[in-house]
């Protein structure tokens, strides 16, 4: 192999390997812009209503939603908690099913 053949494998694009097995589901809301936190909150209703009813999926573990905050004009802002601290990580206040009460 000359000097010209490894300097051209050096260039070439690498191609990526898909992960095998399943993969989560990504729902992309960029389309939208800026839209005020109810406009959101229908879009993310109905996408995981159609999870249910057209996917047929029926359970999820370590789901994540990731909000970059901004003000009506689209420049970000930091998400305060009312004693004035930083939040970057929020802890959901979901129902949590009776079975977990109970270790069923």
């Amino acid at each position: 192999m000359d000097h010209e053949d490894n300097k051209n494998e050096k260039y070439e694009k690498k191609s990526r390997k898909r992960p095998s097995g399943p993969q989560p589901a990504t729902f992309e809301y960029k389309e939208l812009g800026t839209v005020a936190v109810d406009q959101l909150a229908h879009a993310l209703w109905e996408d995981i209503r159609a999870l249910k009813d057209f996917y047929g999926i029926s359970f999820v573990t370590g789901a994540k939603l990731i909000i970059p905050a901004t003000n009506g004009y689209g420049d970000p802002v930091t998400i305060k908690h009312p004693d004035g601290r930083t939040m970057t990580r929020i802890a959901t206040h979901a129902h949590t099913p009776a079975c977990y009460d109970y270790k069923l």
